[in-house]
């Protein structure tokens, strides 16, 4: 039986990848700055803005808005060129990643927030940190301060849900940082 129809039409979607069974993505710093290159080079050759990007040990979360059909072709060029890097790097051979990346697609910007405020706190739930600030591996870092390892992220979709105000960023800053908020966009 085929596998089923991925949707494929332009938008924004919360998309993730797992590692094969117990081993991890990515083994240390050098597989992830690779792996950020690589998403860099991906996202800025088929103009999708990238939102929101963390990178755990096992798996990783993006938020992209696309504008044509070129959402799996990107997904699996960026999953392919890791599991080849990795696996030339680690000499190790075989399956790294767990599949096909799942995709949800992001219809409203309540689900765009509180998507962003899920990937934002992946590390946090994970006993990672403390802060999602704290996390080197995520984007988030770049509302807090000077980041160079994210430049190609760009958040100003977030940014206008709240709406025109000076006090956005502060608005969101303190909504992604508050443990057990209570999420008013859902």
């Amino acid at each position: 039986m085929p596998r089923k129809k991925r949707d494929a039409d332009p938008g924004l979607f919360h998309l993730g990848t797992h590692s094969v069974w117990t081993s991890v993505l990515f083994k240390d710093d050098i597989d992830r700055m690779r792996f950020v290159t690589e998403l860099a080079k991906t996202v800025s050759r088929l103009g999708w803005t990238c939102i929101c990007v963390t990178l755990l040990n096992t798996h990783y979360h993006l938020l992209v808005e696309t504008f044509d059909e070129s959402l799996s072709a990107g997904m699996k060029h960026l999953n392919l060129s890791h599991a080849t890097r990795f696996n030339a790097r680690h000499r190790m051979r075989g399956h790294v990643v767990d599949g096909r990346f799942w995709s949800e697609r992001i219809e409203t910007d309540a689900y765009l927030l509180s998507t962003f405020r899920y990937i934002a706190r992946n590390a946090c739930e994970a006993g990672l940190c403390s802060s999602p600030a704290e996390w080197p591996w995520c984007s988030y870092r770049a509302l807090v301060g000077p980041e160079e390892t994210f430049t190609f992220v760009d958040i100003s979709r977030v940014i206008e849900c709240w709406g025109p105000s000076d006090t956005a960023l502060e608005e969101l800053r303190r909504f992604v940082e508050l443990p057990q908020v209570t999420d008013p966009w859902v």
